[in-house]
């Protein structure tokens, strides 16, 4: 049998912004995933003269796709809808790869809402906080923003609808535009609107002074389980169609959302999503913080209400005013479905 650290993998990475097709051995691939500077730096001075360091830790680290990338493993004749380097617990009972990075130096840093800080040593509930803190900005936290009753009404009419096969071993509906977020381009044939079970929920939101003139244009349902190893990679939700906040409502279980910076490689910052809490991420929180919910942080089946806002660009006075102002009157009819 050959020696898998001798084999090629096919990969293409982001530098200064033009992807750049490579062969690498599987210990740089996994090196490149794993985000090792010495790794990132070398292979950044060795692919142009136009590529420097300080550019390798921010676009080097992005592993953009494997050569397949494009086929899903149920397009392989597979179990799941993962795609490239991403895995779940089904494609990796039949062989898959995981490729799933380890921190093993990370400090971490628990977010309290009450504090608006994130302690390195959190003992329990608030104050019982000890260690170094940091500022942490651009964190809002409701507890039990709904009551059991409106949790489970939420949940019947969630299910009524059907789920699709989402990457990492999560399933998803999405009320919203088609968003080709590279090309820059929008279609809105298949966009009915918000579920209606929105309408009361976005009244509820408003009552709050921090989303009192918040106005949502797309809703997406994440369903995580620990069986399928349900996760999402560090990202930044898109910022051209997308608005400043980010509001979710997490149903079902408990979790922590993790927030990490491409510079500061060695702090961790966990928010705490606790059942039927309202989340609201804007500010350096949003812009300037990738977050990412771990594989280990899923104990039990939880979904994900998150609802987003058009940018600048598609709001009054922007340059795409007239369109956005279309997609938010079919979005506030709220008698959406799921787009396919």
């Amino acid at each position: 049998m050959a020696d898998s650290s001798t084999e090629l993998i096919d990969i293409t990475v982001s530098i200064d912004g033009k992807e750049v097709q490579l062969q690498v051995s599987q210990d740089i691939y996994q090196k490149v995933i794993q985000k090792d500077q010495a790794t990132l730096d070398l292979i950044c001075a060795s692919v142009g003269e136009n590529s420097s360091k300080q550019q390798s830790s921010q676009d080097l680290s992005n592993v953009v796709h494997q050569e397949d990338s494009e086929q899903s493993c149920q397009d392989k004749g597979k179990v799941c809808a993962c795609k490239g380097i991403r895995t779940c617990s089904l494609c990796e009972s039949i062989g898959k790869e995981s490729v799933v990075p380890i921190k093993k130096d990370a400090t971490i840093y628990s977010y309290c809402y009450q504090c608006k800080k994130a302690w390195s040593t959190a003992t329990g509930p608030h104050p019982q906080h000890s260690g170094h803190t940091i500022d942490f900005p651009g964190i809002y936290i409701q507890e039990n923003f709904i009551s059991e009753d409106e949790e489970s009404s939420i949940m019947s009419d969630i299910y009524k609808a059907p789920f699709i096969d989402s990457q990492s071993g999560r399933r998803k509906q999405d009320f919203g535009p088609k968003v080709n977020f590279k090309k820059k381009k929008l279609k809105t044939a298949n966009f009915s609107g918000l579920p209606p079970f929105s309408k009361d929920l976005l009244a509820k939101m408003q009552a709050s002074e921090i989303l009192q003139d918040f106005i949502p244009v797309e809703q997406c349902h994440l369903e995580y389980t620990p069986e399928r190893g349900s996760a999402i990679d560090p990202h930044f939700d898109d910022f051209w169609v997308w608005g400043e906040r980010l509001v979710t409502i997490n149903l079902l279980s408990d979790t922590e959302l993790c927030f990490t910076m491409d510079s500061k490689p060695d702090i961790e910052v966990h928010v705490p999503m606790n059942r039927r809490s309202l989340l609201v991420v804007y500010g350096k929180a949003r812009t300037v913080w990738k977050h990412a919910i771990h594989r280990s942080d899923i104990k039990d089946k939880r979904i994900a209400v998150t609802l987003r806002e058009l940018s600048k660009e598609f709001s009054k006075n922007g340059p795409r005013e007239a369109e956005g102002k279309s997609l938010l009157d079919i979005a506030l009819t709220f008698n959406g479905v799921p787009v396919a």
